[in-house]
């Protein structure tokens, strides 16, 4: 089982200039969709009205989880955690 800390590891990338620079210009440098659908979460109406999301200073984490049985015939699971930064552009994520 590998745990870390989450709060230990966004210390250390608020001290990296460059990231710091790409997560807080994602609502400046990010291409707006034209047609009006919806290719990430910046573009969904939820972001759009909620002005505490758009403070350079927040981090938007997606947290994904998953269960799934570790074998066909088995009683335990295994449960993945996936967590993504959001605030990175979509090709960095």
């Amino acid at each position: 089982m590998f745990i870390f800390s989450l709060q230990d590891r966004l210390r250390s990338l608020w001290k990296n200039t460059s990231w710091v620079q790409s997560v807080t210009d994602v609502d400046t440098n990010r291409k707006q969709s034209s047609d009006g659908s919806i290719r990430d979460i910046y573009d969904g109406s939820a972001w759009k009205k909620n002005p505490a999301l758009h403070v350079p200073e927040n981090i938007s984490i997606g947290l994904y989880i998953d269960g799934l049985p570790f074998f066909k015939s088995s009683s335990y699971t295994i449960w993945p955690v996936y967590a993504v930064n959001l605030n990175l552009p979509p090709s960095e994520r």
